[in-house]
């Protein structure tokens, strides 16, 4: 008869009770991760100066108007920048590079997972100046769906898997 050693047993038995416990943990981690990354958005965008050139070493500053986080960064020898991970929100992007003006846009609205691309032309002129672009409600797009959001039917489903809207149609009004 092969039986095995006591100290085999509870090595098996903390390992089994160990994958019991950290397993449940190790998927809602998972997902959670999931659902976060779906609720950020991403700002790039190129620097260039009057004649189109890149314009390496730019500052970038994007800050989100109502929580006052700021992110910053500098610009590739190409020009271009990125911010990723932000939260949705309104923002404000200022750009700032030696021998140009500095450039601000304020109002920036940016829209959970809708990548925004804002393209700057820096105009030449002393450090003292600045350029200040006030953002409008973007025009309405006619032409294709760049501009959006899609919405799966299922969010009109109860956990149970029956339609809300099936629910809500089969309901009677009191009698008097």
């Amino acid at each position: 008869m092969n039986v095995p050693a006591p100290s085999a047993r509870i090595w098996h038995w903390c390992v089994a009770k160990g994958l019991r416990a950290t397993a449940p943990t190790a998927v809602v981690l998972v997902f959670a991760a999931t659902a976060w990354g779906q609720a950020t958005t991403s700002v790039r965008g190129t620097i260039a100066d009057p004649s189109g050139g890149a314009v390496g070493g730019a500052t970038v500053t994007i800050t989100n108007t109502e929580s006052h986080i700021e992110r910053t960064a500098t610009t590739g020898s190409d020009g271009t920048y990125q911010f990723l991970l932000l939260p949705p929100g309104t923002y404000k992007l200022v750009v700032a590079a030696q021998g140009f003006q500095r450039y601000e846009q304020t109002g920036l609205e940016l829209l959970v997972n809708t990548p925004a691309t804002v393209n700057v032309q820096l105009k030449v002129g002393g450090g003292k100046e600045t350029v200040t672009v006030t953002a409008e409600a973007p025009a309405l797009n006619m032409v294709d769906a760049s501009i959006g959001n899609s919405f799966d039917e299922k969010l009109a489903c109860s956990s149970s898997g029956r339609c809300l809207m099936c629910q809500t149609s089969r309901a009677s009004t009191p009698r008097a």
